[in-house]
């Protein structure tokens, strides 16, 4: 694949050493607690915690599952209150990590995925320098027992390092991350809980950034309509339905094909809420069986068709784009 004239291979990428005891100066985002245990987030206790906005808006140049996304979550939230730590080795239960299934096959799965997994990740620079992006490995050396017993696990130095600059983040529920259906309502929710306390409540994201956003594979689902009724409609449907935010989408159409989707989203209010509680109190088959039957408004409204030349900006969202693309 040839290099984009604007992209760095990973060898030529800024350096960004840790300030002098960085570690004992959390930033802002690290010094967000994780509220109640994410080790016992399976057996239904009430947990949130905060994850980096930098590992949100991510690309996936390895594809992960959706267990691979929950389990990430869990060990990084498990580990947040000595995160920084230099080389510090972190342990947590298997039982926290394989949810209902018996045996740690897919858990041992699950953990070489991570370890092998490289995503771009768009650092926001200080100043007027312009972002970079950086190649970051999501989780180093880890040990998975063969039975019941403990995973020890460590993260990677340049991870570490992103999370000690990070200065912004989304506070997720563990309840709502363990109940989403698939990785991309998992993804959406993320997005969405990174922006819901934000003054704007509406961004246009080109239809090439929505699917970098969801973690689509390159190759997948090329097809608007194929995007559409696999992933993003099941997506906005699974979210509004557990979720603390209502959202909606409206493709945006530019000549011949859909090019862009302007997203708009808002809190949820009391009833809201507390129906989608009864929703995450549910036993998951009871509440698949519901989402299938019920009749539910449209999540995604009819193509507004562009002619010409617009003023409307459709790329408003700049994710991490494809490296070397």
């Amino acid at each position: 694949m040839a290099m984009h004239p604007d992209r760095m291979p990973h060898s030529a990428q800024p350096t960004l050493p840790l300030e002098p005891d960085a570690e004992k100066r959390p930033s802002l985002t690290v010094r967000q607690p994780v509220v109640g245990r994410i080790d016992r987030a399976h057996l239904g206790e009430d947990v949130t915690f905060p994850k980096p906005g930098e590992l949100i808006e991510i690309w996936e140049r390895t594809p992960l599952t959706l267990a691979d996304r929950r389990t990430f979550n869990i060990l990084l939230a498990h580990a947040w209150p000595s995160i920084l730590e230099k080389d510090k080795n972190h342990s947590i239960a298997t039982v926290a990590l394989k949810g209902d299934h018996n045996g740690n096959e897919r858990l041992r799965e699950t953990i070489a995925r991570l370890m092998s997994a490289i995503v771009v990740v768009k650092l926001q620079a200080d100043g007027n320098q312009a972002p970079t992006e950086q190649l970051v490995q999501l989780l180093g050396p880890s040990k998975v027992p063969k039975g019941e017993g403990v995973v020890h696990y460590r993260f990677m130095p340049e991870l570490v390092e992103i999370l000690a600059r990070s200065r912004h983040w989304a506070r997720l529920q563990a309840q709502i991350m363990l109940s989403l259906s698939s990785k991309y309502s998992l993804a959406l929710y993320e997005w969405l809980a990174k922006r819901e306390n934000l003054r704007i409540t509406k961004q246009v994201v080109s239809l090439e950034d929505m699917r970098l956003i969801l973690g689509v594979q390159q190759g997948k689902m090329e097809r608007w309509p194929d995007f559409r009724r696999f992933a993003l409609e099941p997506a906005v449907s699974d979210v509004n339905r557990l979720g603390p935010v209502w959202i909606s989408i409206q493709p945006v159409k530019r000549g011949n094909a859909v090019s862009a989707l302007e997203v708009v989203w808002s809190r949820k209010d009391e009833e809201g809420l507390q129906q989608a509680a009864r929703e995450l109190a549910c036993h998951v088959s009871s509440r698949r069986e519901r989402s299938q039957t019920a009749v539910a408004p449209p999540v995604i409204g009819p193509v507004i068709d562009l002619f010409g030349e617009s003023t409307t900006e459709v790329r408003t969202h700049d994710p991490v784009r494809k490296w070397g693309a």
